[in-house]
């Protein structure tokens, strides 16, 4: 008999160890990006950043995530009879850092903190947002 998918899962879809660790794991991968950047180049760590900065940022973050984010939960729709909002956390990560990653390789600000506070930080709402969105629009009816 062969296996249905990889990984050790089964038909249903990805373990649900699997997905967590994928939300767990993210957020602090990419924190310890933004503090390699800082140690590889500490001339820029000392920048001081003003607060609407951070404000700016973390909305452009949000607001960039929130497409990525739709682009993988449509097309996933009704798929999910076990764990939809695990998989929809799981989701919302992956957008999430994406986005994040993308906006910090952009953004003129790169201190540590700030990168955190207004990239990284919006990653894990777009998690909560992701498994909020997931058990409705994921879960098989």
């Amino acid at each position: 008999m062969t296996r249905v998918s990889g990984l050790g899962g089964s038909m249903l879809g990805r373990p649900r160890p699997l997905l967590l660790l994928a939300c767990v794991v993210a957020a602090p991968v990419l924190a310890c990006a933004a503090l390699a950047a800082t140690m590889i180049w500490p001339e820029h760590a000392a920048e001081d950043v003003p607060s609407h900065a951070h404000v700016a940022c973390a909305a452009i973050t949000l607001a960039q995530g929130a497409l990525p984010l739709l682009a993988l939960l449509l097309p996933r729709r009704e798929s999910d009879p076990v764990h939809p909002a695990i998989t929809g956390a799981a989701l919302g990560m992956t957008a999430g850092a994406w986005t994040a990653m993308m906006a910090y390789l952009r953004c003129p600000h790169v201190p540590a903190a700030h990168c955190i506070m207004a990239h990284v930080l919006p990653t894990l709402l777009l998690t909560v947002v992701g498994a909020l969105l997931g058990r409705p629009l994921l879960r098989v009816r």
